[in-house]
């Protein structure tokens, strides 16, 4: 049983059998988080067993993008989730044998996979139900003081895995789309004055030094060195990059927009817990939802109070569908007084509100893709890329509440904006397009792929010169 002592931003987990008042606090306990071996050089063994102590630094965490949490996990916890997941990897490794294709190898895509994940949600039986609790305690705790939220959401359940076999590299990205939702900058700006949305977790359960983050990258753009790197090598250490290293039982705690990279993927033991909580009342959260699991049907194994969180996480989810909705009614009515209105409510801040209006501009894209009149004539390659990540439920919520004349409609209320957006992103795409022809000293027609991980951010700027009446007056 752990009782939580909160001290300002540092944190303490009590131990019913051990008051962590009998250990002295050592002045370096204070350093700041990200230096694992100074930390942790403070204590032994023994005490932080029973001392589990970590900063929990906001202006640190807005200011690198992320924070080391050494010793996270417990001696003992560590053996219990330890024993659980493998049993979770079984299950899922068994699933990939039975639903393997003829053109994937014997173990499905779990053997073809460079980093072969668990779907908790999936798999959990009865007797792992202890390892989505995890979930729910002490990483909610934490990224609920992060986030500075009252409602805060699980994005996922997963694990991260070895693979089967070395794979090296992958690439340099950020868990962000500029195509497909607001401009990067304008959501780097936003996270200056309402913090952070969405906050991401690695906590290793084995010793891990694959994971490797830019600090400060989550506030600031690409430099130019960088975006040339990332269009000719997006596999290489990029310029004042910092590899984490975690031991078994540390953790980080991260902002989705920071850049970061794995490197490399190998057959060595990994096993790293990985998972997102968002802020249910910022509406820039919202591109993180779709991973959320709108199915219950999982939660019959868990208890009655975590099974009452996951329930309580679906009705924040229509929720903010419900203002979605609202938002979009006062566009289809041309009511700019009550679409300002509706988007105060979205986004209280006003300086970066047209930030929330990319953001519904974008949703309203796919509304129209989807659910429109047009619907029907789509390839399963474009529905695929229209629905960005969200799943078919979202989608079929969407198309109750719209009709698909309604649906173009909206495209249409919000094409002045899309244009905007669209013509930016053109510009974008040509200059770097020709930048790398100069660089590759190719005169060839090859044209980068803007839509990969590691240069979907390269257009980032917010339209300018255009304001939300700008929109409205459009009407």
């Amino acid at each position: 049983m752990e009782n939580r002592i909160w001290l300002g931003t540092l944190c303490l987990w009590e131990n019913s059998e051990q008051k962590w008042a009998s250990a002295p606090v050592p002045p370096m306990a204070l350093c700041r988080v990200g230096s694992m071996s100074t930390f942790r050089s403070h204590y032994t063994t023994t005490t932080y067993n029973r001392v589990l102590m970590m900063q929990l630094n906001h202006g640190r965490f807005m200011e690198d993008g992320f924070l080391i949490l050494p010793g996270f996990i417990s001696t003992e916890e560590l053996h219990e989730l330890r024993l659980g997941f493998d049993v979770l990897v079984q299950r899922t490794q068994d699933q990939s044998r039975k639903d393997r294709t003829p053109d994937q190898p014997i173990g499905g895509r779990w053997q073809a996979d460079a980093q072969p994940r668990v779907k908790v949600d999936d798999v959990v039986t009865e007797e792992t139900a202890y390892v989505v609790e995890y979930y729910l305690g002490k990483p909610l705790d934490v990224s609920t003081e992060l986030l500075r939220a009252e409602r805060v959401g699980l994005g996922a359940l997963g694990l991260m895995v070895s693979a089967v076999w070395d794979r090296g590299a992958t690439d340099w990205h950020r868990d962000y789309c500029s195509n497909t939702l607001a401009p990067l900058g304008g959501v780097q700006r936003d996270l200056a004055v309402n913090d952070s949305p969405y906050v991401q977790w690695n906590i290793a359960l084995y010793d891990d030094d694959l994971f490797w983050v830019v600090p400060g990258s989550h506030k600031n753009p690409d430099s130019e060195e960088m975006r040339r790197q990332l269009l000719m090598d997006n596999r290489l250490e990029l310029p004042d990059s910092f590899q984490v290293s975690l031991k078994a039982g540390d953790a980080i705690v991260y902002a989705a927009y920071i850049l970061h990279w794995g490197s490399p993927y190998t057959s060595r033991m990994r096993r790293v817990i990985h998972m997102g909580y968002y802020d249910f009342d910022k509406i820039s959260s919202f591109g993180h939802q779709p991973h959320y699991n709108m199915d219950l049907a999982f939660t019959r194994n868990l208890s009655a109070e975590t099974r009452a969180y996951f329930e309580q996480q679906v009705a924040w989810t229509i929720e903010c569908r419900d203002l979605y909705e609202r938002i979009f009614r006062t566009a289809l009515e041309r009511d700019g007084d009550a679409f300002a209105k509706q988007l105060a409510e979205a986004h209280p801040e006003e300086s970066c509100r047209l930030v929330s209006v990319a953001h519904i501009c974008r949703m309203a894209e796919k509304i129209q893709k989807l659910c429109g009149s047009q619907a029907d004539q789509l390839s399963p390659e474009q529905r695929g890329a229209a629905e960005g990540g969200h799943s078919e439920e979202l989608w079929s919520d969407f198309k109750r509440r719209f009709t698909p004349s309604e649906a173009d409609e909206l495209g249409r209320r919000f094409a002045v904006m899309s244009a905007r957006m669209k013509g930016d992103r053109d510009r974008s795409d040509a200059y770097y397009t020709e930048l790398h022809r100069k660089l590759s000293g190719s005169n060839e027609d090859g044209v980068p792929n803007f839509d990969t991980r590691s240069l979907r951010t390269h257009y980032h700027e917010m339209p300018k010169d255009f304001t939300i009446e700008d929109l409205v007056s459009s009407w």
